[in-house]
């Protein structure tokens, strides 16, 4: 968890990018609220393999939040 006298958990992002023969496909990405315990995703192929990355994105609820002033912690992709 970053470190900030006012750092708040802002949101969640969960990407889920297709392994295709000849790369990656289209990816799906969804920013989620951070009270949320569970996700279902609907439209995947059950034949197709996915790299899913989620991230914990923390803001200064103080400040005006911009991209720029955005803490982003990843797990690891699986």
């Amino acid at each position: 968890i970053p470190k900030g006298p006012n750092l708040k958990l802002f949101t969640y992002s969960l990407t889920l990018t297709p392994l295709t023969q000849t790369g990656h496909g289209l990816e799906k990405e969804f920013s989620l609220p951070p009270s949320i315990t569970t996700k279902q995703v609907n439209g995947l192929s059950e034949s197709t393999h996915y790299v899913v990355l989620l991230s914990a994105i923390y803001g200064d609820h103080t400040q005006k939040l911009s991209h720029d002033k955005l803490v982003t912690v990843s797990a690891p992709k699986f």
